[in-house]
């Protein structure tokens, strides 16, 4: 929740060369034990409520502002970090956020931090925050994952973080699962930031200046100024530059999402911070803008600026779909006169861009079918595991998972069948389906049945008479992959009965559907995960359907022998019902159901050899 003035002064120059908390500390620097003894996810869990009231919206009584929000993420994701080191610690970083949800006044927020990678000085705190509204219903409004380091004591110790522990109950196992597939969207969210910060650093010509002076009441607990209220300025002079270039009022605007921020420099009561943001580039015919905002801390005895942090922020309007408020907008770029620069930012904000797309489709749901590109080969993969383990969402207890009734079908393979509606996720016209089971039969091992899944589902689906590779992961990515999750793109012929309301029989009929397959195998823990989710591929037929959501198995070994599955997916109720002519949506649930057990008993009966 603060600026690192206090941090390990070796840092800003390890940074560059090695992962923040990867160091090894020298003997002659002075430690303190790091002997504490190993802590789980939950020793460092921290939850935070908060009421949205009409002082913290844009308008007084709608929607809230996005400023209170990124202030509280900041606050909550910091006890985290105290509370699993038991030190002062500063934030390095947010990673990318997109709100899929936008808080409204009178519901209550609920902030949920837990530590989900421990290095030596460095720690990783993942947030979920969820919004409670009318009726009890509760809706995602954003995944976060912040970095923080630890401070050094007043000697000039270093203070190590504990690390996290090996194994706890389930509801702590699934939040680690979890938590290291966050791990590696960090990884990759690094990644794609280092690739494009050739072009932030060349880059010039802004459309406003900003300056905020800091107060003592802009102070953490460390008297340095709050990280929190340093994004929410940020995220102030964005949609005030946002606000000036369209001609609306500031108040009908939204910060939508934020690319990743980092937090180079610190600063203290009495220093300005200059926020210099720039419009970059409309998308969607006008609905949409990026906003870059650039900060620099001013000595006011010297007058020299120094780099503190940059960050782009994605802005629409407050409205529906038909509001579009930067279609008037015609001079971009004016102040850039490189022709050589000017191309280098339109190719970045376009790159930028298609990755926060894939975050709102692939994780949050929100928006159309991602169109596959050379730029998703490390983040879509990722994305599509954590939206299916986020399906499950183990740890929840709000979140209503009824069981159907399976008893005249069940054999002992699935050991239960659970549905939940869309507006789980605040989603209409969806439902969510969840299956368990576990396969003995002939002992197979993790590695077989993974195999089994992936490249046998011909043989053990009957509903699958086909499943042709579109494109695969290079040689030369699956070697330099740093987050081990391996993709490939799919064109699956699915045999679909159609039910017709004037008559009993069926007629079945062959539909392609394409989409993005990823993958890890993991034999050391026990686990794997095989997660499928829709793409727009080029090499896919013209007529090839896209309306898969997030579903995928999880796979974990067992101890006495066999593989527990289980299969999760979304599925969309607006095409089940086109096909399943007359039934109700509970019936379809049931066929749906009844189709998972099937799969299931033909698993348990294969050779998996």
């Amino acid at each position: 929740c603060c600026h690192h003035e206090q941090v390990d002064p070796m840092y800003s120059a390890k940074k560059k060369t090695m992962e923040p908390g990867s160091s090894t500390p020298q003997p002659s620097e002075l430690v303190t034990s790091s002997s504490q003894p190993s802590s789980t996810p939950e020793t460092g869990l921290v939850q935070m409520f908060e009421l949205v009231t009409s002082n913290q919206t844009i308008d007084g009584s709608g929607l809230m502002d996005v400023k209170p929000l990124l202030m509280l993420m900041d606050i909550c994701t910091c006890a985290s970090a105290e509370k699993h080191t038991g030190v002062n610690c500063v934030t390095v970083s947010m990673g990318d956020v997109v709100f899929e949800h936008v808080p409204k006044c009178g519901e209550m927020l609920e902030l949920t931090a837990r530590p989900v990678y421990a290095g030596s000085t460095s720690l990783d705190i993942a947030l979920t925050l969820v919004c409670e509204g009318k009726g009890g219903v509760r809706r995602i409004v954003c995944d976060a994952v912040f970095t923080y380091v630890t401070t050094r004591g007043p000697k000039g110790e270093k203070h190590f973080c504990p690390p996290l522990g090996l194994k706890g109950d389930e509801r702590t196992e699934w939040d680690k699962i979890i938590g290291e597939y966050r791990r590696k969207l960090v990884k990759t969210e690094k990644k794609n930031a280092a690739a494009l910060s050739h072009v932030h650093e060349e880059g010039s010509g802004f459309d406003m200046e900003m300056t905020e002076v800091v107060l003592p009441a802009h102070q953490n607990h460390m008297k340095h100024t709050f990280g929190g209220v340093v994004m929410a300025w940020m995220a102030k002079a964005a949609l005030a530059v946002a606000a000036r270039k369209s001609k609306r009022s500031a108040g009908s605007l939204l910060v939508r999402s934020v690319l990743r921020v980092e937090f180079n420099e610190g600063s203290v009561v009495s220093d300005h911070l200059i926020f210099r943001p720039r419009l970059n580039s409309i998308f969607d015919g006008g609905r949409s803008a990026e906003v870059e905002v650039r900060v620099s801390k001013r000595s006011i005895s010297t007058g020299v600026e120094t780099s503190m942090n940059s960050g782009f922020f994605y802005i629409s309007g407050s409205g529906t779909k038909t509001d579009i408020p930067f279609s008037s907008i015609t001079n971009l770029h004016h102040s850039i006169t490189n022709g050589k620069m000017l191309e280098k930012t339109q190719q970045a904000t376009a790159w930028r861009r298609r990755l926060l797309l894939a975050r709102q489709q692939l994780l949050g749901g929100i928006g159309e079918v991602v169109e596959w590109h050379s730029t998703l080969h490390d983040l879509a993969p990722v994305l599509t595991v954590l939206s299916v383990l986020r399906l499950a969402r183990h740890n929840d207890p709000c979140v209503c998972w009824l069981e159907l009734d399976i008893n005249k079908k069940k054999t002992g393979v699935v050991t239960t069948i659970e549905w939940t509606p869309g507006k789980t996720w605040g989603r209409s016209d969806t439902f969510s389906l969840r299956a368990k089971g576990v396969l003995k039969q002939g002992s197979p091992s993790l590695s077989s049945v993974f195999q089994t899944l992936k490249t046998k589902r011909p043989e053990w689906d009957s509903l699958c008479p086909r499943i042709d590779v579109l494109e695969e992961q290079s040689e030369k990515e699956c070697e330099a992959s740093h987050v081990e999750v391996h993709w490939d793109v799919v064109q699956h012929i699915v045999r679909t009965p159609i039910f017709k309301k004037s008559n009993a029989s069926t007629k079945m009929l062959d539909l392609p559907v394409s989409y993005l397959r990823a993958w890890v195998l993991n034999p050391a823990e026990g686990t794997a995960v095989l997660a499928t989710q829709s793409v727009i591929h080029p090499k896919a037929v013209k007529e090839a359907l896209t309306n898969v959501r997030p579903s995928g198995w999880f796979l974990s070994e067992l101890e006495g022998g066999g593989v527990e599955l289980t299969y999760i997916f979304e599925a969309d109720l607006i095409s089940l019902r086109k096909i399943f002519v007359g039934s109700s949506d509970d019936q379809i649930v049931d066929i749906m159901a009844i189709n998972v057990n099937t799969w299931f008993e033909q698993l348990d009966s294969f050779d998996h050899t």
